[in-house]
C-alpha cells in the first residue's frame, strides 16, 4: 500500500474492477448485497461479523446446535456454549511453507456471539485475547473458503449438476417429458464445469494457486469421497433434511429455524415438491413406472447412469437411494419407490437454484482481503496480493448473468412424447404463481430484519449452475 493512493487494501484490490464491465454494461464485480465494513470500527472487526455470516449469511447451513462446555478457562470456571461451527478437520491439510493452516472451531453464545475459539493445535483463545482477532481471520478465511470448496464446487457444481446433467441426457429420450424438466435446471452446466475441471480442480490453475494446499490433487480427491465424511449423500446433509423432512425441520433450533436460509429455503423446497408433485402426479403411472410394475426404459437407464457415475466417483449414498439406483429393487409399484425419486429430484433442483445462490455469492466477502481470503502468510491477518487478486478472478468469472428460475418454459413441454404437454405447462404455470408468492414473502420478511438477504428471492434465482 505504500506509494499509492489507496488508504484499505479493500480499496486497492476492488480498483482493479472499477471499469471492468461485461459486452452488456454490467460491472463484473458482482452487486453488493451487504456492506461489512459497518463492522469494521477502531481497526478492528466487530464479534457482530462472525454473528451475520453464521446465522444471517452464507453460513447458516453449518452452524452446528448443542451443548460444548468448557472449564478451568481464565477469569471464569466454565461455560457451557449453544453453537458452534467446527473447521479444525481441515486442518490436517498440509499447506505450503509459511502459510497459515486452516481450521479453527468457533463456538457461540445464546445470542449469536463468538466467545470462544479453539485453534487447530488445540489451544482455547476467548473473546479479548490479544490473538482474538487473528483467529477469527483464519476461522473467516477457513469457513468462506471451505464453503466455497465444498459445499459450491464439489457438492452443487459436480455432485449434483453434473451427475444430473449427465444422467438426463445418457438416460433419457430427447422427448421424454422428465428430460424436458430437467433441461431447464441443467442449462449450461456441462459446460461451466468443464471450464470448473481445469481452472478450479486441476493442479496449478487458479484455485490451487490462489490456496495454499501443499497437494491439491489429493485434496480435490479426498473432499468428494464418501469415505472422508465430508460430503454425505445430497438427502443425508442435515441442512437439506432440516427443510425437506418435517420431523427434522422441529428438530431445529428456533434461532436457525429463523436464519433466512432455513425460512426462505423452506419456501423454496416447498414450491418445489409441490411442482414435482404435480409432475408425478401425471407421469409416474404409465411413463415412469409402467403398467406391469417395472420402470419404464427410461427411468431404468436413468438409474443405471446415476448409480454408476455415484460409485465411480466414489459419492456416499444413503441407504434407501442405494438400493434403488443399484436396481436391488425391481418393482416401482409402491409408494417407497415414487418417494425416493421424488424427493431426489427435489434436493437436485433446490440445490442447483437456492442452495447454489447461498453458497456462491461470495464477492461481499473476498473483496476485502482483511475480512476473509484464501491464503495467507502465518501470523498475518490478511490475504497476500498475488493469491488475493488470483482467487478475485475466479470470484468474477463464476458471478456473470444466468438465466432465471422465474421465467415461462413452458415452451419446452411441446411435443414429448406421451405428449403431457398441457399438464406440464399447467403445473409450471402454478409454480410460477408460488414463486410470485415466494418473492412477496420474502420482501416482507426482509423489510424486518436486521440484515437483509435476497439470496432465495425468485427475483435473483438462476434456473441452474451455468456460471
Amino acid at each position: 500500500m505504500n506509494n499509492t493512493k489507496y488508504k484499505k487494501k479493500v480499496d486497492w484490490v476492488m480498483a482493479f474492477y472499477d471499469n471492468a464491465h461485461s459486452m452488456d454494461g454490467q460491472p463484473l464485480w458482482p452487486k453488493q448485497m451487504t456492506q461489512f465494513s459497518l463492522y469494521f470500527k477502531k481497526d478492528e472487526w466487530e464479534d457482530r461479523l462472525e454473528y451475520a455470516i453464521a446465522f444471517h449469511l452464507i453460513g447458516a447451513h453449518r452452524v452446528e446446535a448443542g451443548s460444548w462446555e468448557f472449564g478451568n478457562l481464565p477469569g471464569i470456571e466454565s461455560v457451557t456454549l449453544p453453537f458452534r461451527v467446527a473447521l479444525n478437520i481441515f486442518s490436517t491439510f498440509d499447506v505450503r511453507l509459511h502459510m497459515g493452516r486452516y481450521g479453527t472451531d468457533l463456538y457461540f453464545n445464546e445470542d449469536g456471539l463468538p466467545v470462544l475459539i479453539k485453534t487447530p493445535d488445540g489451544e482455547i483463545v476467548l473473546r479479548g485475547d490479544k490473538t482474538w482477532q487473528y483467529w477469527k481471520f483464519v476461522w473467516r478465511s477457513t469457513f468462506i473458503t471451505v464453503i466455497t470448496l465444498v459445499d459450491h464446487l464439489h457438492l452443487a457444481h459436480f455432485r449434483t449438476a453434473n451427475l444430473l446433467s449427465r444422467a438426463v441426457r445418457e438416460a433419457l429420450d430427447p422427448d421424454f417429458p422428465l428430460r424436458r424438466l430437467a433441461s431447464i435446471f441443467t442449462f449450461g452446466s456441462i459446460f461451466v464445469n468443464l471450464q470448473a475441471m481445469h481452472t478450479l480442480a486441476g493442479p496449478n490453475h487458479l484455485l490451487h494457486r490462489a490456496t495454499p494446499f501443499k497437494e491439491f490433487t489429493k485434496l480435490s480427491s479426498v473432499v468428494p469421497s464418501g469415505d472422508s465424511g465430508i460430503i454425505t449423500d445430497i438427502t443425508d446433509l442435515p441442512a437439506i433434511k432440516a427443510l425437506m423432512v418435517d420431523e427434522e425441520w422441529e428438530k431445529l433450533h428456533p434461532k436457525l429455524k429463523e436464519a433466512p436460509f432455513f425460512a426462505d429455503g423452506r419456501l423454496l423446497v416447498g414450491a418445489f415438491r409441490k411442482l414435482m408433485d404435480s409432475i408425478f402426479a401425471v407421469s409416474w403411472e404409465g411413463t415412469m413406472c409402467s403398467a406391469n410394475g417395472t420402470y419404464s426404459p427410461n427411468m431404468q437407464r436413468m438409474r443405471t447412469v446415476i448409480f454408476k457415475e455415484s460409485l465411480e466417483a466414489q459419492y456416499a449414498l444413503s441407504t434407501d437411494v442405494y438400493e434403488w439406483f443399484s436396481l436391488k429393487v425391481e418393482s416401482c409399484n409402491n409408494l417407497n419407490a415414487k418417494r425416493v425419486m421424488a424427493d431426489r429430484l427435489v434436493a437436485y433442483f433446490f440445490i442447483v437454484t437456492g442452495w447454489h445462490r447461498h453458497v456462491g455469492f461470495v464477492g461481499d466477502y473476498y473483496a476485502d482481503p482483511e475480512l476473509a481470503t484464501m491464503s495467507w502468510k502465518d501470523g498475518e491477518k490478511f490475504g497476500r496480493p498475488r493469491q488475493h487478486i488470483i482467487m478475485t478472478i475466479i470470484n468474477v468469472f463464476t458471478s456473470t448473468h444466468q438465466p432465471l428460475l422465474k421465467e415461462d418454459y413452458s415452451h419446452l413441454f411441446d411435443g414429448m412424447k406421451p405428449d403431457l404437454g398441457k399438464e406440464y405447462k399447467s403445473a409450471w404455470k402454478m409454480f410460477l404463481k408460488d414463486l410470485d408468492a415466494i418473492e412477496a414473502e420474502i420482501n416482507r420478511r426482509n423489510m424486518k430484519r436486521e440484515i437483509l438477504n435476497i439470496n432465495m428471492n425468485p427475483l435473483i434465482l438462476e434456473s441452474s449452475i451455468s456460471k
